[in-house]
């Protein structure tokens, strides 16, 4: 609806304050809505529901389906007769020279924008730090700031990078190193390599003593019984009838790299005959005799070998023979009690 003012300009300031009050909320809630007679337009802006148009003519807005002239004309009156609450609505509001609503800055707003850092000097201080890389063992000389991590040394003139070897270890090189309080003489003082070398190679037979001397009780019982480490066992040899002379009746070959010892013998014969014990010690053929003067055995047992000093060699054969030839249908029978080293 569009009706034509008496006083224009009287009605266009009254209009256009509204319009002021109305452009400056951020929303429209009840109460401003009834004192400002606020809106929102087909294309949800926020609008006064009387708007001024030119030539001295006035629209009042109505959103409802049906036009209802009565209601047009409370809505026209009503922006006429509560210019005093307006007004009051207005104090409230600090406008600028072109009708703006002025904003207070907030208590912590002290100072003014354009005394902060700019984009200008935000974008230098971009540009003092390098462009992010990724790790790895083998990179090459990383750029930094001086903010980073840039391991230096300082030599009295120049700042120097930190080195390490093709083994990622720290070089160092270092011209004084202060003694620690517990280290209070030189080392030169101290043994040498060739001292200790020496008191080393005078000890090293403490271990084969002690290897002689770790024996156990049964290796003592063997050494108190026989004169050395050994078991002597006997060699049997069979029974032979009418044995041509010089038979050996019983022998025992002394292992190679061995010296083979003779700690008793027996004889037995059906008849008297002699009987020789025969080995080779030296290089050199040894024997010892044995007399049967009658049918019978002789047994000899001795804790010293019979042939103690002559061992027999390694290699070679240790027998009994009888000297003379048995008569027919007589037994004869040897054997050896022995032990070799």
């Amino acid at each position: 609806m569009i009706l034509e003012a008496i006083d224009p300009t009287y009605v266009k300031s009254l209009i256009e304050s509204i319009n002021e009050v109305v452009k400056s909320l951020s929303h429209l809630s009840t109460t401003l809505q009834n004192i400002t007679r606020g809106g929102f337009d087909e294309s949800s802006r926020v609008r006064t529901r009387v708007e001024y148009l030119d030539d001295g003519y006035v629209r009042v807005r109505d959103t409802s389906a049906t036009i209802d002239i009565l209601e047009m004309l409370k809505e026209f009156s009503w922006g006429f007769y509560n210019l005093a609450e307006v007004n009051a609505l207005l104090s409230r509001f600090s406008l600028d020279d072109n009708g703006r609503v002025a904003i207070q800055n907030p208590p912590n707003l002290d100072v003014a924008l354009s005394t902060r850092a700019s984009e200008e000097t935000l974008s230098a201080l971009s540009g003092k730090f390098p462009s992010a890389d990724v790790l790895s063992d083998t990179i090459g000389n990383p750029r930094t700031t001086i903010l980073g991590s840039a391991l230096l040394g300082f030599d009295g003139t120049y700042w120097r990078r930190v080195r390490v070897d093709t083994s990622s270890r720290l070089k160092v090189s270092a011209e004084v190193v202060a003694n620690p309080p517990n280290l209070d003489v030189a080392l030169s003082t101290r043994a040498s390599e060739s001292t200790l070398s020496g008191i080393k190679a005078g000890t090293d037979y403490l271990d084969d003593i002690y290897g002689r001397l770790d024996v156990t009780m049964s290796t003592l019982a063997k050494l108190a019984r026989h004169g050395r480490s050994v078991s002597p066992s006997w060699v049997l040899g069979s029974e032979m009838t009418a044995p041509g002379a010089g038979t050996s009746l019983v022998s025992k070959t002394v292992t190679s790299g061995r010296t083979g010892y003779v700690y008793g013998l027996a004889v037995s014969a059906g008849e008297a005959n002699d009987f020789k014990l025969v080995w080779t010690s030296g290089g050199t053929s040894r024997s010892y005799r044995i007399v049967l003067s009658t049918k019978g055995t002789v047994l000899l047992v001795s804790p010293v070998p019979v042939n103690e000093g002559l061992a027999a060699d390694g290699g070679t054969t240790i027998s009994v023979q009888n000297v003379n030839a048995g008569s027919s249908g007589v037994v004869y029978q040897a054997m050896l009690l022995y032990a070799e080293v």
